[in-house]
């Protein structure tokens, strides 16, 4: 997504989808190589609570079975570029989560998406192969050598991999009911581009792009068929939960006055 200056335009041009740049890395990696014994032994996963490879985007993927949790601290919105699929706004500005402080904690008492949670692991496909093998990012800076935190014992997977493996399995299936609940929306013309514009006390006005938001209207013309369809596969609380995290955008407004630049008043904040 993108933020936009007063008079419109695109600032920066981020792109804060599931993966981004030209080498198509997801989000927040930039090393990911297969975790292996030959590579790997003798070296450890860092024992740290520290979110500061997160600080840098106003968005995060999420997947179809954190909509509830994620619905009560951020808006959900659904990603304008292809592959359509949800992710949670942390941010306003482009390359800035308000969530993530200096030092890199996620700010107490707000949910943190499996998405940040699974860092530095990541289930990805081998070349010239359709399976898919456990890596981990070694640009992370969450590898050291030693045995306090071992990927491997006596040439097994230690509890980090176990751990990893285990919770990366599941994001992957519950990637997949995402994808299909969000291919779904698409199929029935349910999403619409949408833009937030913001205007503190004082200071330049803003406004967040490249978004689509299911339409309530459209949703309440659903027919009676898709509709038992949707509540017989569970969709129905994704599109609430959804369309309540909405009224978050607000707070989003407000949390970035407070941590930017404005101070004091009331941010107006208008969709369209």
């Amino acid at each position: 997504m993108t933020e936009n200056g007063e008079n419109g335009s695109d600032r920066s041009g981020t792109s804060e989808s599931a993966e981004r740049g030209a080498s198509s890395l997801p989000l927040f990696y930039s090393s990911p190589i297969p975790v292996n014994k030959e590579r790997h032994a003798g070296q450890s996963l860092k024992r740290q609570e520290n979110h500061l490879f997160a600080r840098k985007t106003n968005s995060i993927p999420i997947t179809a079975a954190e909509f509830l949790l994620a619905s009560k601290n951020y808006p959900i919105v659904f990603t304008a570029a292809e592959p359509v699929a949800p992710v949670a706004v942390v941010g306003l500005h482009d390359h800035r989560n308000l969530y993530v402080s200096d030092d890199g904690a996620w700010e107490y008492g707000t949910y943190v998406p499996a998405y940040v949670r699974r860092y530095p692991f990541i289930l990805a496909a081998l070349p010239g192969s359709d399976k898919l093998a456990l890596c981990i990012d070694e640009g992370s800076g969450l590898i050291e050598g030693g045995m306090e935190n071992p990927f491997f014992v006596e040439g097994e997977p230690g509890a980090p991999l176990a751990e990893a493996l285990k919770f990366c399995e599941e994001y992957q299936r519950q990637h997949a009911i995402s994808a299909a609940f969000s291919a779904e929306l698409m199929k029935h013309g349910l999403l619409e581009a949408k833009e937030v514009s913001w205007k503190p006390p004082s200071g330049e006005a803003l406004g967040l792009s490249g978004f689509q938001l299911v339409s309530e209207e459209k949703l309440n013309s659903l027919s009676d068929e898709v509709f038992l369809e949707w509540r017989r596969k569970g969709w129905l609380p994704l599109v609430y939960a959804h369309l309540f995290s909405i009224s978050n955008m607000a707070a989003i407004c407000e949390r970035r006055l407070r941590l930017g630049k404005g101070s004091g008043g009331t941010a107006t904040v208008g969709m369209a």
